[in-house]
Parts: structure tokens; sequence; C-alpha cells
């Protein structure tokens, strides 16, 4: 049986900028959700599935994710190490992903550091049969995400939302670093990775379900800290 994916990539370079004042001295994911940063709940989750490694893609206050690092470990269940990808301007998503190509396995995880989804990972931990797989979920509104159309295997487009029922992406990928033969020194995974593995018919998907956020605005910001606030009250 092929081993399971042990690697896993976290982009935390954006600026976080429509969370105006949250985010002036502090990277997005490293906000306070209650009393740990964001991205350690999911890097937690994501230990209790086998990753033993994260490499974080950071750039706009990287200085603050790196003295970060220590706290982050005090969350994970078992030993794992954690490596920095610092860029020295913006890149872009992929862009951020080629500057780390010398750091990633052959097979790894990418999600972005705003995002939490707390899911079934196994259909990305063991995914060995595309060079890219996503997991996908319903939502009664697709406006924000984007709409994604599949067929039975492969994600055929990636289109604007709509006010309807659809799937979207989750932002969670099974990658081969063969991928990143897509990518330009400063690009987006989202506007021109992406679309080149559909038009190959290369982006698999897996369908997902469970508690997802995304923190990009103050509303979700809010309602995620009230659901880890009340995670926190389970262990009282």
């Amino acid at each position: 049986m092929p081993s399971r994916i042990k690697q896993c990539a976290i982009l935390v370079g954006g600026k976080g900028s429509r969370l105006g004042s949250e985010t002036k001295d502090v990277p997005k994911p490293l906000l306070a959700c209650p009393n740990r940063p964001f991205v350690a709940w999911q890097m937690e989750l994501l230990a209790r599935n086998g990753i033993t490694e994260f490499v974080l893609l950071a750039g706009h206050l990287s200085h603050k994710v790196a003295g970060s690092v220590s706290q982050l470990l005090r969350y994970l269940p078992h030993t794992v190490s954690i490596q920095l990808s610092i860029e020295d301007k913006p890149l872009g998503t992929g862009g951020a992903l080629l500057h780390a190509r010398k750091r990633l396995d052959d097979r790894f995880l990418l999600f972005n550091g705003d995002t939490f989804f707390n899911t079934d990972f196994a259909p990305l931990l063991e995914n060995t049969s595309t060079r890219a797989c996503v997991l996908v979920r319903s939502v009664p509104d697709t406006q924000r995400y984007g709409l994604l159309t599949v067929n039975g295997r492969h994600v055929t487009a990636i289109d604007k939302g709509t006010p309807f029922p659809g799937l979207i992406n989750s932002g969670f990928y099974s990658l081969h670093r063969s991928v990143l033969d897509y990518a330009t020194p400063k690009c987006s995974l989202e506007k021109l990775v992406l679309p080149r593995l559909i038009k190959n018919e290369e982006l698999g998907y897996s369908p997902a379900f469970g508690y997802f956020c995304d923190i990009g605005i103050p509303d979700d910001l809010q309602r995620a800290r009230n659901y880890f606030s009340f995670l926190e009250s389970l262990k009282e």
C-alpha cells in the first residue's frame, strides 16, 4: 500500500486587508482564536491525521510568522517539524509555492492559512492516482468562493459564483510536486496553475463534509472565534 502523505505546506503570506486593524501587526493566520493562533487549530487536526512536517509559506510580516513557530509547536499532539519558506517580495500563491519547491516532498498537502476544515482528510492523504486533488464542499451560496463544475473524476471548470447552491473549492489540496511545472515565479495558483490542471484533466476532487470557515472578513472571523471558544469550553 502506498505510504500516506506526511508533509503539509500552508500559505500564510497574505495581507488580510479586509480585516482592517486586526491584521495591521499580525498575519491573518496568527490571529487569536480564542487563545491560540487560528492556524494552530488546523495544524493540530492534520497532525492527528499523520502529518509530521509543515512548511509555512510566508511573506507579509514574515518575522511574526518566524517568531510564532515555538508557540505553534505547543499546540501539536506529537513532535513535528516546522520549516519556513520566506518570499522577499509578493509572489502570489503559485509563486510562493514555486519558491518553496526544494523544500517540498514529491507529494504534499496544501491549504490556505486563513481557512479551517474539520473533515476527513484521508482522500487527500492517500491520493497517489492524480497529480492534484482538491476537497470540494457544497454550500448554499457560491458568490464569495466561485462555482466548481465536475464530472465523474475531475474538476472541469471554476467559474464566478452565484447566489445559489453549488460546489466550491475548499482550498485544501493534495499535490504532486510536478504541478509546479505549471507555475511561474510570480503567479496565482488559482488563476494560472489550477486552470492548466483543469485543461489537462489533472485536477481530481473529493467531496468533503464538516465545519468549514474562512476568516477573510470580520463577520466570519467572529464566527470562527465563537466556534473555537465553544470547543475550548468542552475541555473545561
